[in-house]
């Protein structure tokens, strides 16, 4: 396999640096700012808000076109907050032009409401694509889905009641789509990110998270 050279696509060598034969392993860094609109739906009708946060990811390249991957992520906004946790492992393959990364990923996340707690993890595959369209812009997309476990809500209602109980979910699915720019030394990417993660049969979260941020590799 020929490695893509940096000339003709700037940003798959900064962005998938190991992901090519023939450069060295690398660690890549990105922060990110996001704003956040938060939907719940539940038997008794729909509940939404905005927020504003921040993310972090974090990716070491492992050799051999594999990599793994850390995300951290805090959302807050009109006295709610979620607080996310992602990790995924995955091998990289280049098409043509295109590069895609298929990998199994770990998702957690916490909201917090007045009166309401909720916790969610899933295990899921997910699939990437990256195709230059200059040397110095890059389309990518993903989609992915996972079953949802050890799904737990509690709900605090008027006076002394407190319910709180583990729940069975569901199919959780997603996908994001944006674009990259280099500059100067990394790379600015602009994004949204699109998951609905069913709770239990009657509650739903669903998240919609536009994205701008800096990424570079060392």
């Amino acid at each position: 396999m020929r490695p893509i050279s940096l000339r003709k696509s700037r940003i798959i060598a900064l962005s998938l640096m190991a992901l090519m034969p023939g450069t060295a392993l690398a660690t890549t860094l990105s922060l990110e700012a996001t704003y956040l609109n938060l939907q719940l739906n539940t038997p008794v009708g729909t509940a939404s808000g905005n927020m504003l946060g921040a993310q972090v990811r974090l990716r070491q390249d492992l050799g051999n076109n594999w990599s793994d991957a850390l995300t951290l992520s805090g959302n807050s906004g009109q006295g709610a907050s979620l607080v996310g946790a992602g990790f995924s492992v995955g091998k990289a393959f280049s098409l043509g032009p295109v590069w895609l990364r298929p990998a199994f990923k770990l998702q957690s996340d916490w909201l917090s409401a007045p009166g309401l707690n909720l916790r969610t993890a899933q295990a899921g595959i997910s699939l990437h694509a990256y195709y230059p369209l200059s040397s110095a812009l890059t389309a990518y997309a993903s989609i992915n889905a996972g079953e949802t476990f050890a799904n737990h809500v509690s709900l605090e209602l008027d006076g002394p009641l407190h319910l709180s109980g583990t729940t069975t979910g569901g199919l959780a699915y997603g996908g994001s789509a944006g674009l990259d720019y280099a500059v100067g030394p990394g790379v600015v990417n602009l994004g949204y990110h699109y998951q609905r993660t069913p709770i239990s049969s009657g509650l739903k979260l669903t998240t919609g998270q536009a994205e701008i941020g800096y990424r570079i590799s060392f």
